[in-house]
């Protein structure tokens, strides 16, 4: 589609950033939710786009199986982390000691885990978790990263770790190249 900008004629372009299907235990309804990023060009047979490349992730870590990476936090944290928001994702896993750990929020709060039953005890069986031990006796537990290739990659956004919006336009200028 064309526009007219400050005198300028521009080809505009919409690219889907992101993709989810949302909806949980509660909830009675799934949406479809999807990102757009509308870009502008003068000519858009002469545009390239450019992204930013991510570097591997370093496995500097070792146990019995090899190199890892500590990976993401397995309690979900964010919104619809309270225990309340899906009661199904609260319960015990076999920690260390033959502790029963269950999913504690960083408040003291009851939370929920990121994966269902069968994924959290397949990870913990499997010995790819991370257990940390908080002040208060309660365990963190975090996945353990094992494979550093591209299809990997801690995202926050399309294209960059960190994603703030107040930054705008020096992402736009990194992302055009100008």
């Amino acid at each position: 589609m064309k526009i007219r900008l400050h005198n300028f004629e521009l080809d505009s372009v919409c690219i889907k950033a992101r993709e989810a299907i949302r909806g949980g235990s509660q909830s009675a309804d799934i949406r479809h939710v999807n990102d757009y990023i509308v870009c502008f060009t003068k000519n858009y047979n002469s545009a390239t786009f450019s992204g930013f490349e991510k570097e591997k992730i370093v496995l500097n870590l070792e146990d019995e199986k090899g190199k890892y990476a500590k990976g993401r936090e397995l309690n979900k944290w964010g919104a619809g982390s309270r225990r309340e928001d899906a009661p199904g994702m609260w319960f015990p896993i076999p920690g260390p000691d033959d502790s029963l750990v269950y999913p504690i929020r960083n408040d003291g709060s009851e939370g929920r885990w990121r994966l269902g039953k069968a994924n959290m005890l397949k990870k913990v069986a499997n010995g790819d978790v991370i257990f940390e031990k908080r002040n208060d006796s309660t365990y963190i537990v975090y996945e353990k990263i094992r494979n550093n290739e591209n299809g990997i990659k801690q995202l926050t956004t399309l294209f960059i770790e960190k994603y703030v919006n107040s930054r705008g336009t020096e992402i736009l200028k990194k992302l055009f190249e100008t």
